[in-house]
């Protein structure tokens, strides 16, 4: 707050020292250059306490590498990218100088303060302060008012010190006086001290400039490149000097006595090379490299404050103004310049026109009048009001060398300044014809008139009849007449002039014919008529059309392309300029068409975008080539003559990416290039806003964005105004983020990248699925160790029932067979008896056997091929000792395990084929073969016995049983016989 009233005081100290304004003769230059040279005022635009939050003194002005904007003030630092803002507040508050360090950081010099800012992992500032490098004995340093990066450091200069920082350590000088200023300019540092003169700070010592002791009594405010070896120096009482190196002289400056008596305090190059100086009392003054002043900026004609303390030329060539209270911007390169109330044009303008080298503005409320020789004070031109008319000025014609002028009330004639009246009734357009300048065509409500002026008098001639609300007009080389008007196409006139170019005051329409409109029309708007390259072209709110040549109904015309002909895009007010280019509005945009050589036309917005009428009446070219379009915002002027490349290239930065709204994980400032790093999103923060920007202050409103997600959008999104995207509930996976930019001028940039990846829920990580998968394996090891006890506990019980049944029950059996056969062996039984006891003892030995093969088969032991063949041979040896047999198998897994039901109903099938052999057939010989082939396990058995009749019944059972046993092991049984020739039975099934 002390510095606020200490500036204040010193602004209103130096007031008392200001002359009157500057005179005429600041801007005497000749009519024809001025023309040229000199439009209206730039556009400016003011920053309000809206745009920042804070209402401040602008002390400093950069931008930085990634085109964000940033400016200090006595409360902090602010950031800006035309769409978002963000503060920070350094100690004490008031930051008088930045500049950006080839670390990537910004440094801050402030109020007894000097630190540098950077960037977290998040985005957060962070600030370190580099008072702990400085010696003790130098911390009364107090305000800090310059800071200049160079390649090898950082210099900061107040009154009392200049340091030196190099990323390491910091360097003091002390002044001889006081330092007051510091500059840097062809890679060399520059300082000057209060009554010693200007120095060169060289090998670490101020080295005094030859005759730089000139300056000990001349505050230096302003040190600039001229040129490559030239260095333009500025003093605040005594004016300007180039310096080569040896010498200084003079640069005279017909604004000297302005900036001297405004006092100068800061300036800038523009990019055309000429010289912006602001000033603490007038505003900012733009001086050409001849020294001829251009312009001046001052409340008058738009700053916002007169007071100029700092100015800055960002890298779109615009001018920032860091004023003693806000901000502002003007465009000074930019061919389009605006005259409105600051320039006399109060209303909406209807009309326009050239007449001599003078140029009118018709209004609502009269007509205004600009002399390009008559300059202001402030280097534009001043609309006047032409005495005499008070109503609409809807058109303007020259007829018999004086200027008339349609208006609400009549028809005027303008002599210099005033006007006089020559007809009473509302007239909406008025032309001169070019095949006889006397004669004048006006248009009222509803009617065409035809008059003749000649000696400053108007006589009506002829009218038409009844035509719509006429609005244009437009004459063709046959001296025919076309109107276009508000709501009934076109009409086209055609009167003969002999009689009234004879001196008779009467002439004869010949004929009147009206054009027809496109039967597909469902309403009818306005149709503005014009001449161009020697035909009649028609604009309409449907494009643009053309008169055919039986003059039945409008045709689209497509001079300018398809896109723009009937049918297509609007198109209504048309002008060409002298090397063919046709400039147009359409859809409240205005465009040039400009020729290629191939015939066509290139048709393109530029600079044109920058024009913002909603009302538009007027688009008029004058003798200089420049464009004029009016309206509701008073008038701009397009400078068709200027060198203006409006394309350029930039890159879309993305400011921000923000988590659920509220936490931070990116910010794009300080930056030097892109650190778009990948970051890895839990699934909780799969909801993100991306904030992002392109570095085009020119008109932020006008940008536009298109942004595309990969893997999840196919294609760019359209071309939206939101410098924002938001997305919600992603899935996890990696996401690649584009966004793309696009200017006012339409130039697109190359796509900005984010990328990231969104983790997944837990219940869908690979640990959570390694979990998942590990209960389940344990599960199923905990059923198969189930099962695995469970069968060895079968087994075990197998082995049990197995070792009882022929420990007791075998034993048993065998006892009693034995007990049979010593009983019937008795000499005293009868002999009837010893038979009936020899069959018991028979069934006994009988069912050991049986029971035999129940154990083997129950006993666990014996679960695979090896035992289950071993046995069938075992068998084949005890049953048919009587008989030749031969006994082969070819099984590859004799080992393989087989289950208890195999084994028992294939040794049950084997036995019972055995058995019918040995009780029926008679066979001399059995062949035995087992075999294996693609997991079957294959029994074939094979005799020569007497066969039997295999397609009659028989009421055993043994067949029965085999062929049920076979079913129940999901095999296949087939028993072939023929009496006489022995009999084969075959068995096939899976080895289970």
């Amino acid at each position: 707050m002390r510095l606020v009233i200490t500036f204040g005081i010193f602004l209103a100290t130096v007031s008392l020292c200001v002359e009157g304004s500057e005179e005429d003769s600041l801007f005497n230059v000749p009519a024809a250059e001025y023309a040229q040279r000199f439009g209206g005022i730039p556009l400016i635009h003011n920053y309000s306490t809206d745009d920042f939050g804070r209402d401040a003194q602008y002390w400093d002005i950069l931008q930085l590498a990634g085109g964000e904007m940033v400016f200090g003030s006595h409360r902090g630092v602010n950031f800006y990218n035309g769409h978002q803002g963000y503060f920070f507040g350094p100690p004490g508050d008031h930051v008088f100088s930045l500049t950006k360090g080839l670390d990537g950081k910004l440094y801050i010099g402030g109020l007894n303060e000097i630190g540098q800012l950077s960037l977290d992992g998040s985005g957060n500032f962070s600030y370190s302060s580099l008072r702990s490098y400085i010696p003790e004995q130098c911390l009364d340093f107090s305000s800090v008012w310059q800071s200049i990066s160079t390649y090898d450091g950082i210099y900061f200069r107040s009154p009392d010190y200049l340091f030196y920082w190099d990323y390491e350590t910091m360097s003091v000088w002390k002044p001889e006086t006081r330092f007051n200023f510091l500059g840097s300019v062809h890679n060399k540092i520059f300082v000057w001290q209060e009554n010693r003169g200007l120095f060169e700070l060289k090998d670490g010592k101020f080295t005094l400039l030859p005759n730089g002791d000139i300056f000990a009594k001349h505050f230096v405010r302003a040190l600039l490149a001229y040129d490559d070896e030239l260095i333009l120096i500025g003093t605040r009482t005594d004016g300007f000097y180039l310096f080569d190196g040896t010498s200084f002289e003079r640069w005279e400056t017909n604004a000297q006595t302005y900036i001297t008596n405004n006092v100068l305090y800061t300036g800038s190059v523009l990019p055309d090379g000429s010289f912006a100086f602001g000033t603490l009392q007038g505003g900012v003054v733009i001086i050409e490299r001849n020294g001829r002043t251009r312009n001046i900026f001052d409340r008058e004609t738009g700053l916002q404050d007169q007071s100029v303390i700092c100015t800055y030329v960002d890298r779109g060539g615009s001018l920032w103004l860091g004023l003693q209270n806000g901000l502002t911007r003007i465009e000074p390169m930019l061919p389009v310049t605006k005259f409105d109330e600051r320039t006399g044009i109060k209303d909406l303008v209807l009309s326009f026109k050239e007449h001599e080298g003078i140029l009118y503005a018709g209004t609502i409320s009269g007509v205004y009048k600009l002399d390009p020789r008559s300059v202001g004070p402030k280097g534009y031109g001043a609309f006047r009001k032409i005495q005499g008319i008070n109503s609409g000025s809807r058109g303007f014609t020259v007829a018999d060398g004086d200027l008339l002028v349609a208006t609400d009330e009549g028809i005027f004639r303008i002599d210099g300044d005033k006007a006089s009246f020559l007809f009473s009734e509302t007239i909406r357009a008025i032309l001169a014809s070019r095949f006889d300048n006397q004669m004048v065509y006006a248009a009222q409500q509803n009617n065409i008139i035809l008059g003749r002026y000649i000696n400053g008098e108007f006589t009506i001639l002829s009218e038409s009849g009844r035509i719509t609300e006429p609005k244009k007009l437009a004459e063709y080389d046959d001296g025919s007449l076309y109107v276009g008007t508000r709501a009934d196409g076109v009409y086209r006139l055609k009167w003969e002039f002999q009689l009234a170019s004879n001196g008779n005051n009467n002439a004869v329409l010949k004929y009147s014919v009206r054009i027809g409109l496109p039967t597909d029309w469902e309403t009818v708007e306005h149709t503005h008529v014009y001449y161009l390259n020697g035909k009649i072209r028609v604009g309409t709110f449907r494009g643009l059309y053309k008169i055919p040549e039986d003059y039945t109904i409008l045709i689209p015309d497509s001079l300018i392309s398809e896109n723009f002909a009937g049918g297509g895009r609007e198109v209504s007010m048309i002008v060409e300029n002298n090397i063919g280019e046709l400039f147009f509005r359409s859809a409240n945009n205005h465009f040039v068409a400009r020729p290629t050589s191939y015939g066509e036309y290139a048709v393109e917005q530029g600079v044109l975008s920058r024009i913002k009428i909603t009302q538009f009446e007027v688009l008029y070219r004058d003798s200089f080539e420049h464009v004029w379009f009016g309206g509701s915002v008073g008038l701009y002027r397009y400078d068709s003559n200027a060198i203006y490349d409006h394309t350029r290239q930039f890159d879309t930065k993305i400011s921000e990416v923000q988590l659920n709204s509220d936490s931070l994980i990116y910010r794009g400032l300080l930056q030097s290039g892109s650190d778009n790093s990948y970051r890895i999103l839990s699934y909780t923060d799969n909801n993100l806003r991306l904030r992002f920007f392109i570095p085009a202050y020119e008109d932020i409103h006008a940008n536009q964005y298109q942004t595309k997600l990969e893997p999840v959008d196919e294609d760019w999104s359209r071309w939206t105004g939101e410098a924002f995207k938001d997305y919600t509930n992603l899935r996890e996976g990696r996401y690649s983020f584009k966004v793309r930019g696009r200017d006012v001028y339409g130039n697109v940039s190359e796509a900005a990248v984010f990328e990231f990846r969104v983790l997944p829920p837990w219940y869908r990580t690979w640990w959570s699925y390694g979990m998942a998968g590990l209960i389940v394996t344990l599960f199923l090891l905990s059923i198969h160790k189930y099962r695995v006890y469970r069968i060895l506990e079968v087994e075990r019980t197998r082995t049990r029932i197995a070792r009882d049944l022929h420990d007791d029950i075998g034993s048993s059996l065998s006892s009693i067979a034995l007990m049979i056969d010593m009983f019937s062996n008795k000499e005293t039984i009868p002999e009837e008896e010893k038979s009936e006891l020899s069959n018991i003892g028979g069934t006994a030995r009988d069912m050991v056997d049986s029971l035999r093969d129940v154990v083997w088969v129950i006993n666990p032991e014996h679960d695979n091929l090896a035992t289950l063949i071993e046995r069938m041979k075992s068998t084949a040896g005890n049953m048919l000792h009587n008989i030749d047999y031969t006994f082969n198998t070819d099984i590859a897994g004799i080992y393989e395990s087989v289950g208890m039901d195999f084994k028992r109903s294939v040794l049950l099938i084997y036995k019972e084929a055995l058995s019918n052999i040995i009780k029926h057939s008679r066979a001399k010989n059995v062949n035995i073969d087992l075999r294996e082939a693609d997991g079957l396990f294959r029994m074939n058995i094979a005799d020569d016995g007497i066969g039997f009749d295999a397609s009659k019944s028989t009421d055993g059972n043994g067949l029965q049983n085999m062929h049920y046993r076979a079913h129940q092991i999901h095999g296949k049984l087939i028993i072939e016989s023929i009496p006489g020739k022995g009999t084969t039975v075959e068995l096939k099934a899976e080895l289970i």
